[in-house]
């Protein structure tokens, strides 16, 4: 018989895992209508596993967080409301301004993505995050942090109470198209339904993974049920379903790893655990020099997309570790 996986262990592993996936769809994503550049050589494949990785990453990004935040109030972490949210504002808007300010805005009037001046985008773009690519993440997030820490003790309570929560978080999801986009809130309206997924996961993990691990069949069963939303999503339920699909299959993947592979002891999988939010914040523009450099070159679009996420991911860790030598961890949200 199995051992019984650690959540937090198995956490980590998701962690590391969507960072990859993250790193990869956001450069192939140029093969998408939605990419910043469009290559010379185009490559319907590369279109397509773009678009089943963007099924659920950015949900499985925010499921694992709420994961994590169920972990920690269930051992009593969080209790001060002022200091949480002192903690992710250094965590989270620190990163968001300085990279939006003089990172991302410089990046992306020089590389010509934008016809705002810098001062205009860094107003709307960044101030009012209109337009903060990658970093809309870090704002919703924060956004979503601190309404889930008055939640808190509705989270600790009886099994009725987290599905109360959850009935009304469902209800705030559906609503979410008539939430303002600036500043993020509609994302973060849109999102929090899996931020709080995720904390009442926690507290049936055990129950999740033996379901999960009953039959190998499932390993097999999920990424096919996740296609069908190529073929069969007529509103924003069935949406939410193959999302889930998605975060199920990743988590399930993480559990096997942590069981029964030596993945988590490897050099590289300490590497992206221990640089994965300076991966996060310094890969895309990093991708955009890689096609705007090499985009309009004939060359085969499997190779120009791995290769340039591969060397946005090890440049992503070396400025990273060149942040962090330089005494400003603090960017990191360190």
């Amino acid at each position: 018989m199995d051992r019984k996986s650690n959540p937090s262990a198995v956490y980590n592993i998701v962690k590391v895992l969507t960072v990859l996936l993250v790193v990869f769809a956001h450069s192939t994503r140029m093969y998408t209508s939605g990419g910043a550049f469009s290559p010379l050589n185009q490559s319907v494949a590369l279109a397509k596993i773009t678009d089943y990785i963007y099924i659920f990453h950015m949900p499985l990004f925010i499921f694992v967080s709420g994961a994590v935040y169920g972990l920690c109030i269930q051992q009593g972490k969080y209790e001060n409301k002022l200091k949480f949210i002192g903690s992710k504002a250094k965590r989270l808007l620190i990163p968001y301004f300085v990279f939006g300010f003089l990172y991302v805005a410089p990046a992306m009037c020089l590389m010509g993505l934008t016809n705002q001046g810098y001062f205009t985008y860094c107003f709307y773009g960044i101030a009012l995050s209109q337009n903060s690519r990658h970093l809309w993440f870090l704002l919703a997030l924060f956004i979503i942090f601190v309404c889930a820490i008055f939640l808190r003790k509705w989270l600790l309570k009886a099994h009725y109470t987290r599905v109360l929560v959850l009935g009304l978080s469902g209800v705030v999801y559906l609503l979410a198209k008539f939430a303002p986009v600036t500043l993020q809130l509609r994302a973060a309206v849109s999102y929090q339904l899996f931020f709080l997924l995720g904390a009442v996961f926690h507290y049936y993990y055990d129950k999740v993974e033996a379901l999960l691990l009953k039959g190998r069949w499932i390993a097999v069963a999920l990424p096919i049920i996740l296609l069908g939303r190529f073929f069969y999503c007529p509103n924003a339920i069935v949406l939410l379903g193959y999302q889930l699909v998605g975060i199920l299959m990743i988590f399930m993947l993480a559990v096997l790893l942590e069981k029964r592979t030596k993945f988590p002891e490897t050099k590289f999988y300490r590497c992206v655990k221990d640089t994965s939010m300076g991966i996060f914040l310094f890969h895309p523009m990093i991708i955009y020099l890689g096609y705007c450099c090499l985009g309009g070159k004939d060359i085969p679009p499997i190779l120009l997309s791995v290769g340039i996420a591969v060397a946005s991911f090890y440049a992503s860790v070396a400025l990273t570790k060149a942040t962090r030598r330089l005494k400003l961890k603090i960017i990191l949200g360190e």
